[in-house]
């Protein structure tokens, strides 16, 4: 993807932008606020035209100051039913930092708040997808920073509106193109509105073109007209590969079961029960028990060394996660613990080398890492250390039990209920107890539980393995509590918490292979032989450690974790998987992808699995993009990544090679 170019501005009168690029200025000087509200919310027809959704989605080009966005969500704060939900998606090819977004909107004392809000969520300046979150998830703004025709590419999902709010085309024309409107027409839904400050002919014509039945309007100030219309063309089908075309939306309106009470199942039921979904969750341990339940946990990025699908996708969750986590820590639900940062070290100099490429890439905003030396390290950390490496300041220690607790909330957590069968219903699916007993009849199933997700339905054949993972409790001493912040070097080391057993750091994990069922207990029992890897790979980082003990009364604790061959998760509505042998078992002779039909998916079933041992760093995404899938919304990610989490990636890989002879 294109780097970005940040906005560059003058202001009239110190209070009005203006982008030295277009030569164009952000909102009308006379009365900004007045001309958003009649070119597009009077454009669209808004309050009316959302009255009664339980979900709608405004997609915008030119996110510019925001004005537009704020406008729009004061207005349905006004107007919306309580239960209802906003999604607004918005590209921008020239953000505007922050500080110069905070200016802008300073104008306007009645939206401080809502100002306040979008200025502290707003993201790092860096190329791709970034969801925000606000009112506790009522309210969702996507922004696209990067060109507006590669960014609508790559969405995938339906808009209820458009607001088209690009500079003049005269100045701006790639904002103005064809191609832009039919990605337009390929995002609407029949009869989506739109509205735009232009009336030029060009514009007009090309929009009609791509099937929007436009109109003139009255414009505001010394614009004598505007545009407004409605889609009206035909649906566009998927474009992509059609073994990845997404499953029809099903909607929250019934119940929904979610098999799982670790990291992915309490996110993700946290996220259905803010879009208004009557969750219950069930878990056959302790809460959150099997794999998500450390005293503490790193939260930092999973970089790879080539620009793959694997290394955006695990950067864009990165970014997610600690918003996530801080918006959790505002609203008073402790998550984070102890001073923020991370310092990854490098473990040899062909390590240190891969840093410095990933920061001459750019992999992350220069704000979120950076390079460091050894000196510069130590002293980040408090201790002496000797190695160079990455410090990540927005990354931290996380408390996993506190997480836990506060998605859980006020969901139905069935504790020790374990789920032996699903059956597919006439209204949904039928779980079971291991006595053959019915537990529920719900209309929709999330799958998250772990690596036996496959257990509950083994035709998804999905190649989850468990992972067992040993974390070991070390009792700090003098010098190894001046440790600033947590530490990572193919294992990892957190800050001395103090806890009712005493002071002591967390470090980890193993990842060992374990093969057993899931009712059996083998992987609780802590080894020596991991506890004595873990403990000699932290006495060689730094003489501070190097003679830490394992707490005598707790040495630590063992999890399960699902993982899948790839790296990545599974994620989505569960594929046909007879059906895909049907419709794709000839994939291997070569034939054009234009000649299949679209997938097929078991309605009303999904999983969200495969996480391994980054579970609290990729869940708030991966929950946002589920969800989002249920309802048919824009989705946090591009299409590539979605397709790369895709349930079936692996039988498609199994029909593309040849059978045996």
């Amino acid at each position: 993807m294109a780097r970005l170019h940040n906005a560059d501005l003058d202001w009239r009168d110190g209070k009005t932008p203006e982008s030295r690029q277009f030569g164009d200025i952000y909102f009308s000087p006379k009365d900004g606020l007045a001309e958003t509200r009649h070119v597009f919310l009077d454009g669209i027809g808004a309050p009316d035209i959302w009255a009664g959704r339980d979900c709608f989605t405004i997609g915008e080009t030119g996110f510019g100051t925001g004005l537009n966005f704020l406008a729009t969500w004061a207005a349905w704060r006004k107007k919306a039913a309580p239960s209802s939900r906003l999604n607004f998606l918005s590209v921008e090819g020239f953000p505007l930092s922050g500080d110069a977004l905070g200016k802008a909107l300073s104008v306007w004392a009645e939206f401080s708040e809502l100002t306040e809000n979008l200025v502290d969520l707003y993201p790092e300046i860096h190329p791709g997808f970034h969801r925000l979150s606000f009112d506790d998830g009522r309210v969702t703004l996507t922004l696209l920073f990067g060109q507006v025709e590669e960014m609508l590419s790559r969405v995938e999902g339906q808009v209820d509106a458009w607001y088209l709010d690009g500079f003049a085309p005269s100045k701006n024309p790639d904002m103005w193109r064809p191609a832009v409107f039919q990605q337009l027409a390929r995002l609407s839904k029949p009869g989506a509105r739109l509205a735009t400050f232009t009336a030029a002919g060009q514009v007009r014509r090309d929009l009609t073109e791509a099937g929007f039945a436009m109109q003139k309007a009255p414009g505001f100030g010394y614009k004598r007209e505007c545009l407004r219309g409605a889609f009206e063309g035909e649906v566009h089908a998927y474009t992509g590969k059609p073994w990845f075309a997404p499953a029809p939306a099903q909607g929250i309106a019934g119940p929904v079961a979610v098999i799982g009470g670790g990291v992915a199942g309490l996110t993700v039921a946290r996220r259905l029960r803010q879009a208004g979904a009557d969750v219950t969750v069930y878990e056959r341990d302790r809460l959150g028990a099997v794999g998500s339940g450390n005293r503490v946990g790193l939260i930092q990025p999973r970089l790879t060394a080539a620009d793959s699908l694997d290394g955006r996708f695990n950067a864009a969750a990165y970014l997610h996660a600690c918003r996530h986590y801080d918006q959790m820590e505002a609203a008073g639900k402790t998550s984070w613990v102890g001073p923020r940062g991370v310092l990854q070290l490098a473990r040899d100099d062909e390590e240190a080398e891969r840093f410095m490429r990933l920061v001459a890439e750019e992999r992350l905003p220069g704000s979120v890492m950076q390079p460091v030396t050894g000196d510069a390290a130590s002293d980040l950390a408090g201790i002496p250390l000797d190695r160079p490496g990455l410090w990540f300041p927005h990354g931290g220690g996380l408390k996993p039990r506190a997480v836990l607790e506060a998605s859980a909330g006020d969901l139905s957590i069935f504790e020790q209920a374990t789920i032996a069968g699903l059956e597919q219903s006439e209204g949904g699916w039928v779980l079971r107890d291991p006595g053959g007993n019915v537990l529920q009849e719900t209309q929709a199933v999330i799958l998250a539980n772990g690596p036996f997700a496959c257990d509950l339905w083994p035709i998804a054949d999905l190649p989850l393995v468990a992972k067992r993972g040993q974390v070991v409790h070390l009792a700090a001493s003098e010098a190894s509590r001046k440790l600033k912040v947590g530490l990572s070097f193919g294992r990892y080391l957190s800050p001395a918490v103090e806890e009712a057993e005493g002071c002591f750091h967390v470090s980890g994990a193993s990842f060992n292979l374990w093969e057993g069922m899931p009712e059996d207990e083998d992987w609780r029992q802590l080894r020596d032989e991991d506890e004595a890897e873990i403990l000699q790979d932290v006495r060689g980082v730094s003489r501070s450690f190097a003679d830490l003990p394992a707490l005598p009364n707790n040495p630590g604790r063992a999890g399960l974790r699902a993982s899948i061959i790839d790296h990545l998760p599974a994620v989505g509505a569960v594929h046909d998987g007879a059906h895909f042998d049907q419709a794709y078992g000839d994939l291997h002779h070569g034939r054009r992808q234009s000649g299949y039909g679209p997938a097929r998916y078991l309605p009303g079933l999904y999983a969200m699995t495969g996480l391994g041992s980054r579970g609290f760093q990729t869940a708030p995404l991966l929950a946002d993009m589920l969800v989002d899938q249920m309802l048919g919304t824009p989705l946090p990610v591009p299409r590539d990544v979605t397709e790369a989490l895709h349930t079936g990636r692996f039988q498609i890989r199994r029909l593309r090679r040849p059978p045996k002879r």
